[in-house]
């Protein structure tokens, strides 16, 4: 018998195909609008603010905010800790900065409140297969088997490795000043040349020399990482949020990329590059047995673990092009808005410096520990000032695995006038915790929560702990919390500290109007001077009696 299929001319099997396709299509249209009108009716219950655009909902004005997150402040002052907001086509997001609701959601509930899928695709675009990448189980394992990397009683012995890199800071900040007693730096430019440095040695033994304008294939990638960031047009947004409705293997074969995607791919594969290499050159001077970097660290912890929970080639590098980019970005950016409130505030300025000079006395000349930092009540309290007024990162995106009930600390109203103290999700709910709002909140930070106030820290008290640190979301909670929050502050305290020994900060001539603007992380531009990117002038000046 003839198989039917041959029966069928060229042109019937062209038809045939074109049919199929087309109702594929068609389902998974159809997929996505019952998906969408689902979504846009699982939260009427709660107030929000009106969407401006059927199509765009709230997102061209929120990827548009000159201030990051002023907007989402704004509203949960307006309507409460837990609100609607509208996503492209009228889909439902819960914005809430509710704390027990955090709790709830980022400690009690474990993983089951997890990344989005899309929002891991843009993670391992970004990140490879690492900590940040990894969801439940896949994150215990990663967990597990870097926390030996990042105990406290490891993070320790980096302090000198951060005091040899800061006094190399310092000679090249007196080399600039040359016979001068006072220059306006660009902060922003200086700091990420230090905590590369810091993160290349202490991560995997490796030296970028940034601080020598040494130039390589992995900090050239790093450059301009997240340079078409900040605002996006009505075009990426309809894009994205497309995307991200199409299945995954669809959107693979039709190769759907942005030019952010290809810079993003081409920083992981040089970072992993790089790792392997520094590794394999461990590997053949048995280096990785004894040393301190978080690398070698790493690879004995990996070793040690049950074969079938270590982790593979891929996960293991994707480890180092994480790190470098989380622990060299997000402490330079910090260390710049420290700076500039301490240039604000020369009284906390001094203060740091009387603490300082207190430990150095006590320790007799001996070099100064990560205890004696710890120690300086007002320093510490200006860090924490700083992560809550400053944090890098906007937002922290979630989505329910299954249906359940959220409870609040502090109810919120209906539309019609009724308390509301729980909120009952569906699974599948997109979750929206922007994180300055939840740090400036009043019923936790005092009523100047919007305001410079290290001295809050002293008498700070909350009914709910969420954050890891001083109950700042800023490192995230719960099991995902960053895992190298430790680390930054101890890198943050030697480096602000010496820094402050040495030189004396405050604002340039005429002041200055700073936004803190989304681009990729929160970052400081001039208000009028938007298109010459980031910056932060601060006004240098040599102190008579500095240490260093």
């Amino acid at each position: 018998m003839v198989p039917v299929l041959i029966l069928i001319s060229a042109m019937e099997r062209t038809q045939l195909l074109v049919l199929v396709i087309t109702l594929y299509l068609f389902g998974v249209l159809l997929t996505v609008l019952y998906s969408m009108v689902q979504k846009a009716r699982s939260l009427r219950f709660l107030q929000g603010p009106p969407s401006p655009s059927f199509v765009l909902g709230h997102e061209f004005a929120l990827s548009h905010q000159v201030q990051a997150c002023e907007l989402e402040t704004e509203w949960t002052r307006e309507y409460g800790a837990a609100l609607r907001l509208a996503g492209c086509f009228r889909e439902d997001i819960l914005l809430i900065v509710d704390p027990q609701a955090l709790h709830h959601i980022l400690h009690v509930s474990g993983y089951r409140y997890r990344k989005p899928t899309y929002y891991q695709l843009g993670n391992k675009r970004l990140f490879g297969r690492g900590i940040v990448w990894a969801e439940g189980a896949v994150h215990q394992r990663h967990r597990k088997i870097l926390n030996p990397a990042f105990s406290t009683s490891h993070l320790k012995q980096f302090t000198p490795l951060f005091e040899r890199l800061t006094r190399h800071f310092i000679e090249k900040w007196d080399e600039e000043l040359g016979s001068e007693d006072s220059k306006v730096f660009d902060v922003s430019k200086w700091f990420p040349r230090v905590t590369l440095d810091v993160i290349g040695e202490s991560a995997f033994n490796f030296k970028f020399g940034a601080l020598d304008d040494a130039t390589n294939e992995l900090s050239t990638a790093l450059k301009n990482i997240f340079i078409d960031s900040r605002a996006r047009t009505p075009t990426d947004i309809l894009f994205q949020s497309w995307r991200l409705s199409v299945p995954v293997t669809v959107a693979r074969y039709l190769r759907l990329q942005t030019s952010e995607d290809r810079r993003f791919a081409t920083y992981l594969n040089t970072a992993k590059r790089y790792a392997k290499a520094v590794l394999e050159e461990g590997n053949n001077g048995d280096s990785s047995a004894s040393g301190k970097d978080v690398l070698s660290v790493l690879a004995r912890s990996n070793a040690e673990e049950d074969p079938k929970r270590r982790l593979d080639d891929d996960e293991f590098l994707s480890q180092m092009s994480t790190m470098i980019l989380t622990g060299h970005e997000t402490t330079a950016m910090t260390l710049t808005w420290l700076l500039y409130e301490f240039a604000r505030h020369p009284e906390d300025q001094q203060k740091v410096r009387e603490e300082i000079a207190t430990a150095r006395a006590r320790n007799e000349g001996r070099p100064l520990t990560s205890n004696d930092w710890d120690s300086m009540a007002h320093f510490s309290a200006a860090i924490k000032e700083c992560f809550r007024l400053y944090p890098i990162s906007p937002v922290l995106v979630r989505e329910a695995t299954q249906d359940d009930v959220i409870p609040l600390l502090h109810p919120v109203l209906s539309p019609t006038g009724d308390s509301i103290a729980q909120i009952p999700v569906r699974k599948g709910q997109k979750i929206h915790v922007p994180i300055p709002a939840y740090n400036r909140l009043p019923s936790i930070f005092g009523e100047d929560a919007d305001e410079w106030n290290p001295s809050r820290f002293n008498n700070l008290k909350s009914k709910v702990s969420v954050g890891p640190y001083s109950n700042l979301l800023t490192f995230g909670a719960g099991p995902r919390a960053c895992i190298g929050w430790q680390f930054a502050t101890m890198e943050i305290q030697t480096i602000a500290g010496s820094l402050l020994e040495t030189y004396e900060f405050s604002l340039p001539p005429g002041g200055l109007d700073v936004l803190r603007v989304p681009a990729g992380t929160i970052s400081p531009m001039i208000r009028g001077q938007l298109e010459k990117g980031i910056q932060m002038p601060v006004l240098v000046s040599r102190r008579k009696t500095g240490h260093l």
